[in-house]
Parts: C-alpha cells; structure tokens; sequence
C-alpha cells in the first residue's frame, strides 16, 4: 500500500469513529412545541347527598294549659273551664287526642271531692277540652285538677257558694210567669203558694197535683220548665 493510500485509510477510519461516537451520545430532543395535546381524564366526585329536610316535624304535647279558669259559682251553676295540651312553645297541639279529665280538691286540704253533675271528661277537638256541664253542691274553696296521659295542671282556686234567694222564669205548660226561687227547694208562685222542688241526680223533680202529675228541670239557672205528663 502506497502512503496516498495509507492516509486516505486513516481518514476514513478517523471519520468513522468520530461519527459512531456523536451518535452514541446523542441527547434526545424535547417533543416539539407542535405536539397536540392530549386531554387527561380526570375523575370528578358526585355532589354530596343530603337527607330530606323534615319540613312538618310533629309535635308532642308537653304541659296541659287553661286557656279559662273557674270562677266563684252557686251550687246550682256549673263550672265552665276550657283546658287545651300545649307544645314547649305554649303552641297547643292539634293533634293531642288523649282525653282530659278534671277533678275537684277541696281547700285547704285538697280533699277529693265528686262532681255532682258530669261528665268529668273530655275528648279533646283539635287539642282543646270545653268543660261546662259539672257541678259541685258542696259549698267550699276548690282547685281543679286537670291531667291527660302522664301531663297534670292544677287551676287557680274558686269559691262555690249556696245559692242565693233570686227571681226565675218559670214555664208551666208552656205558660211563663216569674217566680220566686229559694234554693234549695221551695218555688214561691205569684199567688204565694209554695211548691217543693226535689230534683233526683238528673236534676228532675216531679210535682203531683191531683188528678195531674208534673216534671219540672232547670233548663238554665234562670229558668225553670213545669210540664204535665199525667
């Protein structure tokens, strides 16, 4: 081999290596700027999930109320009260459906006493109790008692007194004329006759005067009814 030849082998072999060598220590390029880009799914939690709001909650009674309280009456008169089941607001609870039943206490030592009339309960409408039909002919100082599945009140006292002497309406045979009524029970007429008056305990008196026998009841403190049954 001549020395041309000799130094155009070297050359090429000098090319070679330098050639084998760049490629070996090539850097990758960064992906170009150009590269569309590819969405990358996320994944996104559901909304959270509340309870239904309880918009009516329901309501319990948590007291009994007087909405009236007793006032002093005749042994005659009845006792009026109106008692109603109330929330922890003092709301009164419509839907209170239990009864409610009062009863009497004798003061000063809170001795039962029983009502002459009744009766002494009552379904209560919409969460209200009307009493106006008891009676007590015991005269005294009282205090009533109200209670209704485990709820109890007492009412402010009260006095029941006799009654006193008074002018009354009295309809005999459908005639009226007043009278005078003395309690227990005399009924004085307008010729100053007496005439008894015994009721038994549903208010009911009978008055036999020959050949006619007569009923007679209190259809109102004031008035009397005389009717012939006989």
């Amino acid at each position: 081999m001549d020395s041309r030849t000799k130094n155009l082998f070297f050359l090429l072999l000098f090319f070679f290596t330098i050639t084998s060598c760049t490629k070996k220590n090539e850097v990758p390029r960064p992906a170009s700027s150009n590269t569309p880009n590819v969405p990358v799914e996320t994944s996104t939690p559901p909304p959270p999930i509340h309870p239904p709001q309880n918009t009516n909650p329901v309501r319990v009674a948590t007291a009994l109320k007087f909405n009236q309280q007793p006032s002093d009456v005749e042994t005659v008169d009845a006792i009026q009260v109106v008692i109603s089941a109330v929330d922890s607001e003092g709301n009164v609870v419509e839907s209170h459906k239990p009864i409610i039943y009062i009863s009497a206490l004798l003061s000063p030592s809170n001795t039962p006493v029983a009502f002459a009339t009744g009766p002494n309960f009552k379904l209560p409408v919409n969460g209200v109790a009307n009493f106006d039909t008891p009676k007590l002919d015991q005269p005294g100082t009282y205090t009533l008692k109200a209670y209704s599945q485990g709820l109890e009140i007492s009412s402010q006292s009260f006095n029941v007194t006799p009654p006193k002497e008074r002018m009354i309406t009295m309809i005999f045979n459908g005639k009226k004329q007043t009278v005078r009524f003395i309690p227990p029970d005399t009924i004085i007429d307008t010729d100053g006759g007496k005439i008894p008056f015994r009721p038994d305990q549903n208010g009911v008196a009978y008055l036999e005067m020959a050949p006619h026998l007569y009923k007679m009841w209190f259809q109102s403190p004031k008035v009397l009814i005389v009717n012939r049954i006989r």
